[in-house]
């Protein structure tokens, strides 16, 4: 079984806590150059992946033992980019050590060649020390885990210092250190670069890492992760970045990631990743990977129609759209599912800048589902890491279905079909005494005009009936989903606002009192409504 999610959290979740403090070294690794590779080795398809997938063997699986081969653990992965702690205090200057092998790595290794061309990774390496606070979130069935609190912060802000190749430590961690040991420059009053560590590091050992259990693993990641058997590979996946108003306690949070974890796997995506961090409270998920569905835009668009309306101003979201590396990244020790490509980082750069209450879209999303939601052209926007301004979408409300169906021409080989349906609802239309005509269910393959012929009989009829439908959803799969749509269209529930639904629904509802004429019917709707 690989090691999919940290031992701790493993281990916690076994004893039954889901929920505690530790003060840790941190450690926030961020390699600048995979995503150019990846944007590049894309065009090369699947030639292209294998590079990929061998050059990210390369590069990960000496770093990861760096670090646990000197104490430390991954708490998590964000692309290509992971945050490290360091349980240990009484030995601090493991962690630097562990940074120097990275650095060190780099150096030697930094310049990848290929058939395809040649690449240059670096590494940015920010240090701090302070409280963990770490949690186990979710339903009974879904769970997902987070590490937070100032160490956590602290080493994203230090790598944010970092020009490239550095190794920058904050003041908490210089004053946890014997100063003796390294040799440092100051930038400011918080922040310092390590320049060398004078203390010599012991004889390093590799240390071997028990592997987690199947069974509790599977409460924190899909089947289709937990049996992925493949390097990685390039999917066109939708990248949903949300930014959430953090709840005010562990129980609410608890409520709320819950609440999301069972709606993301009803729609088909794959929760990627929970964090608190220098974007504040966001989360990742993907649709299109590692399961590709033909209609994941869809469904993702639906998921966040969803999350406004249960959410409103508490949420803030980027949706984008295209191809990525998806697979597994790290090494037998620690590893994890995830994504790579510019797709990812300008979903979370739209987040970041779209208003709360808000959903940022691509243009390729805008052109895909322009017909069944309404958008707003917020025009071209500047991003971090992109030359050019990019084109932004916000979308609105659903646009109101159209709930008839338009054929052209005449039909052809369905005339007995066509007459047996009319007798079939000579019922109904009797005058004398109009009665139930029952139900004709009509079964066929895909393609031989099922929708064609009820299309013909309603306008054969509609003189004397009118014609509801009641649509199946083959996302959701959700039992009486058929009534929940017609009712939606028939009521009119199209508006993001609860008031403004409800108000929309009272009009309708008198407007179909006034044309009852038999007293027990409209007793009956006022007892129901």
């Amino acid at each position: 079984m690989k090691n999919l999610i940290p031992h701790l959290i493993h281990n916690k979740y076994q004893e039954g806590v889901y929920e505690g403090d530790f003060n840790a070294i941190t450690l926030f690794i961020d390699i600048s150059g995979f995503t150019p590779m990846t944007e590049k080795l894309m065009h090369y398809g699947k030639e292209g992946a294998e590079v990929l997938s061998a050059i990210l063997d390369n590069v990960f699986k000496p770093v990861i033992d760096a670090i646990y081969n000197r104490g430390g653990f991954v708490s998590g992965f964000a692309g290509d980019a992971c945050t490290v702690i360091f349980i240990d205090i009484d030995n601090p200057i493991s962690a630097l050590f562990s940074a120097v092998a990275i650095n060190k790595l780099f150096k030697k290794q930094g310049l990848q060649k290929t058939r395809f061309g040649d690449f240059d990774l670096s590494v940015k390496l920010g240090l701090s020390f302070g409280k963990v606070h770490w949690g186990i979130v979710g339903s009974k069935r879904h769970k997902t885990y987070f590490f937070r609190d100032e160490a956590i912060d602290g080493c994203a802000y230090a790598e944010h210092q970092c020009d490239k190749m550095d190794i920058v430590l904050d003041k908490k961690l210089v004053d946890l250190l014997d100063i003796k040991d390294i040799d440092i420059e100051k930038l400011d009053d918080t922040y310092f670069k390590l320049l060398s560590i004078k203390k010599q590091e012991k004889k390093i050992e590799t240390v071997s890492i028990s592997e987690i259990e199947k069974e509790i693993a599977g409460k924190f990641l899909p089947k289709s992760v937990l049996n992925y058997k493949y390097k990685g590979e390039f999917r066109d996946v939708v990248s949903v970045f949300i930014s959430f108003v953090e709840p005010d306690s562990f129980e609410k949070l608890n409520k709320f990631i819950s609440n999301i974890l069972n709606k993301v796997k009803k729609f088909g995506g794959y929760f990627n990743s929970l964090d608190f961090g220098d974007k504040g409270s966001n989360m990742l998920i993907i649709f299109g990977a590692p399961i590709s569905y033909e209609d994941s835009i869809k469904r993702s668009i639906n998921f966040i129609q969803w999350l406004k309306d249960k959410f409103k101003d508490k949420i803030r979201v980027g949706i984008t759209f295209g191809t990525v590396y998806a697979g597994l990244v790290g090494s037998e020790k620690r590893c994890a599912y995830t994504c790579l490509g510019d797709v990812i980082n300008l979903s979370a750069r739209f987040m970041m800048k779209a208003n709360w209450g808000s959903v940022w879209i691509s243009e390729e999303i805008m052109q895909k589902i322009e017909t069944e939601y309404e958008t707003k052209d917020l025009e071209t926007k500047e991003f971090k890491g992109k030359a050019e301004p990019i084109q932004v979408f916000s979308l609105l409300e659903p646009k109101k279905k159209i709930e008839s169906l338009f054929f052209e021409g005449e039909t052809v080989g369905r005339q007995a079909e066509f007459e047996k349906f009319k007798e079939y609802c000579k019922p109904i239309l009797n005058k004398t005494g109009k009665r139930f005509g029952g139900v004709v269910y009509i079964y066929g393959e895909a393609g031989i005009g099922k929708s064609r012929l009820l299309y013909d009989i309603a306008e054969e009829l509609k003189s004397y009936v009118k014609t509801f439908i009641l649509q199946t959803d083959g996302i959701l799969k959700k039992g009486l989903n058929p009534f929940t749509y017609f009712f939606n269209n028939y009521f009119e529930q199209y508006e993001i606002a609860i008031e403004k639904r409800k108000a929309k629904f009272d009009e309708i509802y008198d407007r179909l009192l006034k044309k009852i004429e038999k007293s027990e019917t409209i007793k009956e709707l006022n007892r129901i409504k």
